[in-house]
């Protein structure tokens, strides 16, 4: 299992990184601090799944999520965000598999990403 971080408060990228890493003992997680990372990771390689902030500098996880499916990255995205107006705006889009408000709370995340694999 492969799951993709994106998260620019390395703080909470590490506390993600942990905490899928406790669910998921035998999961691999690459992190990165902004979208453009990110897409660079998927000219090379895929995920099982994708978890991005809402609200990063230089490219949003809106952003980022339209780039991955125009590249046919299939796998399932999941919005974090702390402001609830990402998630009005956004859950039209279809882009996104399941969005959370932050703080996580990560049995629910668990519990998300369980069902998704």
């Amino acid at each position: 299992m492969k799951f993709v971080i994106v998260e620019d408060e390395l703080p909470l990228r590490a506390l993600y990184a942990l905490e899928i890493c406790s669910a998921f003992p035998e999961a691999s997680v690459f992190e990165f601090q902004n979208g453009r990372e990110a897409l660079s990771y998927f000219k090379n390689d895929l995920a099982d799944i994708i978890i991005t902030d809402g609200r990063m500098p230089d490219m949003t996880g809106f952003d980022l999520a339209q780039e991955l499916r125009k590249q046919n990255v299939e796998a399932p995205i999941i919005l974090v965000s702390g402001f609830i107006k990402d998630f009005e705006k956004f859950s039209k889009s279809g882009l996104f598999s399941h969005m959370f408000e932050k703080p996580v709370d990560f049995d629910e995340l668990n519990s998300a990403l369980s069902s998704l694999l």
